[in-house]
């Protein structure tokens, strides 16, 4: 069985494969960009959760650094 840190590492993975080259994930890392983060869009990886973390903590969001309904309603991003 694994530990709650290789299933959390997992479910990490999984997402990030879900959301690779995905069209409204590089439009919100544009918008992310925008706001001074420093990503390529279209790879969706730890710069890019970074990059929400620190949008969130400047919105005063929960810090997640998903693209969940809130950040991306801060972002002005609708999926």
């Amino acid at each position: 069985m694994p530990t709650k840190m290789g299933m959390a590492g997992g479910m990490k993975n999984n997402m990030m494969k879900m959301m690779h080259n995905k069209t409204w994930v590089k439009q919100a890392q544009k918008t992310l960009s925008s706001h001074g983060a420093r990503i390529r869009t279209g790879i969706y990886g730890k710069k890019t959760i970074d990059a929400f973390r620190t949008f969130q903590k400047a919105q005063e969001l929960k810090v997640t650094g998903m693209p969940d309904p809130q950040t991306l309603k801060a972002l002005d991003i609708g999926h």
